[in-house]
């Protein structure tokens, strides 16, 4: 997303992610990481990092800071995945993500 729109969402965001917030959250990434890490080497199997580990983490720390109940988080990450297509070429693809937006 493109100024000026992006400065405004920034805007309402900005307080809930700033250098010290960021921090405070160290110790809870961590944590995460950690447990990820150890349930991806329980699967004894192949993984999708991204999918698996790399996804999960922003989107539970983002959900966690803005309070996000634990058993809405799986929604909260499929509007959050969706969204990020906002700016997609397809029209179904760029209506989904809308959508999505408008959820989250």
């Amino acid at each position: 997303m493109d100024p000026p729109r992006h400065d405004e969402l920034w805007a309402l965001v900005s307080c809930a992610f700033n250098p010290r917030r960021i921090g405070d959250a160290e110790p809870r990434v961590r944590e995460l990481t950690r447990t990820l890490l150890e349930q991806l080497a329980d699967t004894g199997g192949t993984v999708n990092l991204m999918s698996e580990f790399a996804g999960p983490i922003p989107t539970v720390i983002i959900a966690e800071i803005m309070s996000v109940p634990a058993a809405e988080r799986v929604q909260f990450r499929r509007w959050s995945d969706e969204a990020h297509a906002a700016g997609a070429e397809d029209p179904g693809l760029k209506e989904r993500a809308l959508s999505s937006m408008l959820e989250l």
